[in-house]
């Protein structure tokens, strides 16, 4: 059984991974040379047009309790999300997270969401390995294509030893956050609109 600690170092690592579970963000997988074709030859015309034209393909800001997280959906079904690097323990212990490696399909439960698979390393301050997050996220983009929502509800986050064994499952009692985002673009990196607050000026 998972120790306090784990325990809260397993929900921030949770909350944090969902946005870029992000959700997250994405580029074409041949702009970065990380497409997942078997054949390393493949061209752009490989890719099955239900994932290039996916409208969640494309590179997106995630918004989550531990700050911005990128995420970067590809058009090859390829996924890359990053989270906070860092999560404190209720004890003070460090541990320190990877970026998030992994793959997406269409949902075919609603045409413009997906489902997306990612893994990250856990180390501890020693640089000890010390076990792996895998994060299956269900972000759908509105129908703008410019924003994306994930309730929560199907969302589960797989805590695992050095050794892979599973020690901790969340989300199956529903109790993950929603996540949510703006997709990215040159000059507008996709922060949420900030909302005053009592006694500062607007401008």
């Amino acid at each position: 059984m998972p120790s306090p600690t784990e325990q809260s170092v397993s929900r921030r690592t949770a909350i944090s991974g969902l946005g870029a579970s992000g959700l997250i963000l994405a580029l074409a997988g041949g702009s970065l040379g990380l497409s997942l074709a078997t054949n390393s030859q493949a061209s752009a015309q490989d890719v099955p047009a239900e994932l290039a034209d996916h409208p969640m393909v494309g590179i997106w800001l995630g918004v989550t309790p531990d700050g911005p997280s990128p995420a970067f959906i590809m058009a090859d079904g390829a996924f890359l999300g990053s989270s906070a690097p860092i999560s404190k323990g209720a004890d003070g212990t460090l541990t320190f997270l990877s970026p998030q490696n992994g793959i997406w399909a269409p949902d075919p439960t609603t045409e413009r969401g997906i489902h997306f698979t990612s893994v990250q390393n856990r180390h501890d301050a020693s640089g000890a390995f010390t076990g792996t997050v895998t994060v299956d996220g269900y972000p759908v983009a509105s129908e703008d294509g410019q924003r994306f929502y994930d309730d929560g509800t199907r969302v589960r986050v797989t805590l695992r030893d050095a050794k892979g064994a599973v020690t901790m499952v969340l989300g199956a009692d529903g109790s993950l956050p929603p996540v949510y985002g703006n997709r990215m673009a040159v000059g507008a990196p996709g922060f949420q609109k900030a909302t005053p607050t009592a006694g500062t000026p607007a401008s």
